[in-house]
């Protein structure tokens, strides 16, 4: 008689490794006043990773409302100005080891900012799970994506310019001199120069010496 032995077939337990990386963007005010310049940093780091990322790049649309400064990145990437409407930026590889990898950059507030309405400053980045292939090696990468937002709203600072100038009310000697006992008129002047309504506004004046309110 035959007997008919079950065969089983092992398989080893295959750990799937990954990168997955986290953008954050923090501008340095987020209330900046039109014509500010305003400094975001932005760092990219592991997030449960298990592996290296590689090929970081991140690109940034900038809203209406902001202009980028050429030649304002420093840090941990390279930038390509080409269009400085989209600047993109290379971190390169981000490895386990170094954990994350950060960078800033400015941009202007523009003097025609809609005042008091947020705008969203959102950065795209991406990365990979492999070095790029060398010529004649398949491609065995994957691709990820990501993005970090930084928002800053518009403020304008109220400005108050105060003049006052003095005349000779009550000339009592009619002599055109300032005598004891004559009368001076003093006219206050404020002038908003700052482009938004000043509420509460109060103006006070010490007096000098030797008169009398």
């Amino acid at each position: 008689h035959l007997r008919r032995r079950a065969c089983r077939t092992r398989y080893p337990n295959i750990d799937i490794v990954e990168p997955n990386l986290v953008i954050s963007k923090v501008p340095s005010d987020t209330t900046p006043t039109l014509g500010d310049v305003v400094t975001f940093t932005v760092t990219v780091r592991h997030d449960t990773s298990s592996a290296d990322a590689f090929d970081v790049i991140l690109t940034d649309a900038i809203p209406a409302g902001l202009s980028y400064v050429p030649g304002s990145t420093a840090g941990q990437a390279s930038v390509n100005e080409t269009d400085p409407s989209t600047p993109v930026f290379n971190l390169g590889t981000i490895t386990l080891a170094e954990m994350e990898k950060s960078f800033s950059f400015q941009a202007t507030v523009d003097l025609d900012a809609t005042v008091g309405q947020d705008i969203d400053n959102v950065i795209a980045g991406s990365y990979s799970t492999q070095p790029p292939p060398q010529p004649g090696e398949p491609d065995i990468e994957r691709d990820y994506s990501g993005n970090g937002t930084g928002t800053v709203t518009p403020d304008v600072d109220a400005f108050i310019d105060a003049t006052k100038t003095v005349a000779l009310s009550n000339d009592v000697n009619s002599d055109g001199i300032v005598n004891p006992g004559d009368e001076l008129a003093y006219t206050v002047t404020l002038l908003n120069t700052g482009g938004v309504t000043a509420n509460n506004v109060v103006f006070s004046d010490t007096l000098p010496a030797n008169t009398t309110y």
